[in-house]
């Protein structure tokens, strides 16, 4: 998953005011769709950080339900660490520009 994520996205890229800004999108529309997600899939609270309860673990929807939630988790999480990542350089470039 992340092999393919770091091919199609920008997110391996060297942090440009451009890329920083295509990193910026993706991070939104990430967050945006694991939030619609989380809405449209029904899950409880509880099932979301505790886990799936014994008695859905034998149903295959309820376990891939669970499996994809934890996964749109990840890769929202980890677009808002390169998105840190790309503004700190950033931010150190251009402080390393600025005279004193």
């Amino acid at each position: 998953w992340t092999e393919a994520a770091s091919v199609w996205t920008s997110l391996v890229e060297y942090p440009t005011l451009r890329v920083t800004l295509k990193d910026s999108a993706l991070t939104i529309a990430l967050t945006a769709g694991g939030g619609a997600w989380l809405l449209l899939s029904g899950m409880s609270h509880q099932e979301v950080f505790d886990g799936i309860e014994e008695e859905k673990k034998a149903s295959r929807g309820q376990v891939e339900m669970y499996f994809l939630t934890r996964a749109m988790a990840f890769f929202a999480g980890w677009s808002w660490i390169t998105l840190c990542r790309d503004l700190s350089t950033l931010l150190a470039y251009h402080d390393a520009q600025t005279p004193a």
